[in-house]
């Protein structure tokens, strides 16, 4: 009968330390400017995005829950009045043209992924901008970056 006592209680302990939690996932959000001259697009230093080259703003946001539709809400702070325009999304722009949210629908890619690129034209302002991204309930802290001649 000890046995059995002895044998049923170090289950329980093992039982318990097996329910330790798992970690917990951090949604992670990565801003990068791209040099898409060649085929493989490369990462541009300081986040500064020349509108004299091939150059395109892209993030990526990973490591988080994703739904079978995300939604995507993109915040632009511009520097000067300026227009953005978006084929996939609803855009609203502010009486100002400094702020402009864009609003969209993304699946994700294989569960583990969003990303987006954007590309600038002449026309648009110098200076640095910041963008804020939420994906569904997550708001990421505003990244920034500076678009040059």
């Amino acid at each position: 009968m000890k046995k059995l006592l002895a044998i049923a209680l170090s289950c329980i302990s093992i039982a318990g330390h097996a329910e330790t939690k798992a970690p917990t996932i951090q949604p992670m959000l990565k801003l990068q400017v791209l040099d898409m001259s060649n085929k493989v697009g490369r990462a541009v230093e300081n986040n500064r995005l020349s509108l004299s080259k091939t150059h395109q703003l892209c993030w990526v946001v990973f490591n988080m829950p994703f739904k079978a539709s995300n939604e995507v809400i993109e915040i632009f702070q511009s520097p000067a009045p300026s227009k953005f325009g978006s084929a996939a999304g609803s855009v609203s722009t502010s009486a100002d043209r400094l702020t402009h949210k864009i609003t969209t629908r993304m699946t994700s890619s294989n569960n583990e992924r969003l990303d987006n690129c954007w590309r600038f034209e002449k026309s648009d302002p110098k200076g640095k901008y910041s963008l804020t991204i939420q994906v569904n309930d997550i708001i990421f802290p505003p990244q920034t970056f500076e678009v040059t001649k």
